[in-house]
């Protein structure tokens, strides 16, 4: 397991992905003076011999399932707890209206009552995601135990944990304040939806309606945390933005082998891959699930390649679904281009590379980092790191545990289950 340092890490789409490379970061690929370079006239005279070498060819992999296209959740706006206006009875709050509600949570005042029934409108209508979630633990604790019959401690706080730790507003001693424009939770969206299908439907629990919105909001806090148990094994590229002197060599990965690499093992085997596509300062965050490769060998040891790629958008409508247009136009795709140094004997096995060097304008489009995989068991692991520097980045009221059925287990796992079982 790999649980990497929180400070300053993973709250950002522009600042994530602390994550060092797995692998040797080859971006220069020496000069061979032992290279013979074939031109086409080289290679009219080789057609129809049978030497086992081949000049050109196509590899093409696609995922077992399509990522859906969701909103980054913008730590400047705050919609995770202030809300939005989506036209359909959702507010937007101010920080004092969601600490008034925070404040009430666990309270059967008669004041307090007469808030939250305010607040929420119908079947919690008004409400941001974080706050209808802590609402939704209220009236849960409300079924199990009685109006007033629970421990203060009992309630959730997930909307003034966010008021608190992502929401930048304002403040600009917020410790995100320089990367206000893109810092949101790109990371949490792109993980969630390489193992979640996307919600599209609005969904009655316990009186409150669940919009797909609300789903994704809690899908991308929870897998926010995900990027804290990524295997050393599963990371490939050194983050831009932490390499401080090694910033040109930062730059020059993800090298181009190791990402055909990636892309084959990963896609080709069925799975999507997730990529920072920002080579720079910035990190956004995509998960791909399409590639197409195109090859052309230039000389014995030299191969030219052609990778178009293939990933959902996060810089869409908060309340859009798309996963139920077949001709899903959210999809979005970047084409890249590489040489890659093989061995004299290659056979067109694009895992076979040594080194590489992007061409063209990839040298500035290429990934960052690259996460090929999580942790098995990360979802129960993650709950031993809540009071550490951990808690910063990661919501723990969202994912707070309760003893359901005599097992600890976090809360919002049930109302997930409920919802996509609607």
């Amino acid at each position: 397991m790999r649980v990497t340092s929180t400070a300053g890490l993973f709250a950002v789409c522009s600042a994530l992905l602390g994550l060092g490379g797995c692998t040797a970061q080859t971006a220069d690929m020496p000069p061979d003076e032992t290279e013979e370079v074939w031109d086409d006239a080289f290679w009219a005279a080789e057609d129809g011999k049978e030497d086992g070498l081949r000049r050109t060819g196509t590899v093409r992999r696609e995922a077992d399932t399509t990522p859906w296209s969701g909103y980054y959740w913008s730590m400047l706006q705050g919609e995770l707890v202030m809300g939005w206006n989506d036209g359909n009875g959702r507010k937007v709050w101010t920080e004092s209206d969601v600490r008034a509600f925070d404040a009430c949570i666990s309270d059967y005042s008669s004041r307090c009552v007469t808030l939250l029934n305010r607040m929420a409108g119908s079947h919690g209508e008004g409400l941001s995601p974080m706050m209808k979630f802590d609402y939704y633990t209220r009236l849960y604790l409300e079924d199990a135990n009685g109006a007033g019959g629970s421990a203060a401690t009992a309630y959730s706080h997930a909307a003034k944990w966010e008021l608190e730790n992502h929401f930048i507003g304002d403040n600009e001693d917020h410790r995100y304040w320089d990367s206000r424009g893109y810092a949101g939770k790109c990371i949490g969206w792109a993980l969630a939806t390489m193992e979640n299908p996307e919600p599209t439907e609005d969904v009655d629990l316990l009186g409150i309606t669940f919009h797909p919105a609300d789903i994704k909001g809690y899908l991308a806090s929870i897998y926010n945390g995900a990027q804290f148990f990524i295997p050393e094994d599963q990371a490939i590229g050194q983050e831009f933005h932490e390499a401080g002197d090694n910033s040109d060599e930062a730059y020059a990965d993800v090298a181009p082998h190791d990402f055909a690499r990636a892309l084959m093992t990963t896609i080709g085997q069925g799975r999507m891959l997730e990529a920072d596509l920002d080579p720079g300062d910035g990190v956004w965050n995509y998960p791909i699930h399409r590639f197409e490769a195109r090859w052309t060998r230039k000389s014995s040891t030299r191969v030219s390649v052609s990778v178009k790629i293939f990933y959902a958008n996060d810089e869409v409508g908060i309340d859009e679904v798309f996963s139920t247009n077949a001709q899903r136009p959210d999809l979005l795709n970047r084409t890249l281009t590489f040489d890659l140094r093989v061995g004299r004997t290659w056979n067109g096995d694009l895992t076979k590379a040594t080194s590489g060097t992007w061409t063209g304008e990839s040298v500035d489009t290429h990934p960052d980092v690259l996460l090929m995989g999580i942790e098995e068991g990360w979802r129960t692991s993650i709950n031993e790191y809540r009071n550490t520097n951990m808690n910063t980045e990661v919501n723990f009221q969202l994912i707070k545990r309760f003893r359901i059925n005599n097992v600890w287990t976090p809360l919002v796992d049930g109302l997930m289950a409920d919802y996509y079982a609607d």
